[in-house]
């Protein structure tokens, strides 16, 4: 091949792929980092004052459970993310759900880092899928996600008793 040629695969004969542009890594780094900010908040900027969270990002109590008596979906969450931060197993009393769904968030993250930093599109056919059921089906798509916030709801419904004396 003449140097300065075209390879078949593209680019120059001898020369190293191009690296992948800066912004494959956008959705990666930004899921990535809402999947770890709560654990960080956790660690760094929140504190026990006597019975009860305090810290940067924390509201107090839930205003559905002090109105209405009955906890909401994320009702217990910050306490969760608080225990299983610190190594304690009593994160299992209150909303699990959400730390288990930002770990699962950091990992799809990491997911999404790799497929950019090998060049790959960083949404595979399965999440192109789920985005165009979106946009394609949006009542059967909106139900679908009611129904997943359920089971967050559901445990905090069974764990009222811890969330309401914590």
């Amino acid at each position: 091949m003449e140097a300065g040629a075209s390879h078949p695969a593209g680019g120059l004969a001898g020369a190293a792929a191009p690296a992948p542009a800066p912004r494959r890594f956008i959705p990666g780094i930004a899921v990535s980092l809402c999947g770890a900010a709560p654990f960080l908040l956790a660690a760094f900027a929140w504190q026990r004052d006597g019975g009860e969270l305090s810290g940067a990002g924390l509201i107090g109590g839930c205003p559905m459970l002090e109105v209405v008596g009955i906890p909401c979906a994320s009702c217990g969450a910050a306490r969760a993310f608080f225990h299983l931060t610190h190594g304690d197993a009593a994160f299992l009393e209150f909303n699990w759900f959400w730390p288990i769904a930002a770990l699962l968030a950091a990992g799809y993250g990491a997911v999404l880092l790799a497929r950019a930093a090998l060049g790959a599109d960083p949404f595979g056919p399965w999440a192109r899928g789920i985005a165009r059921r979106y946009a394609t089906q949006p009542a059967r798509m909106a139900a679908a996600t009611l129904a997943v916030l359920l089971v967050p709801w559901v445990i905090a419904l069974a764990n009222a008793d811890a969330i309401r004396s914590a």
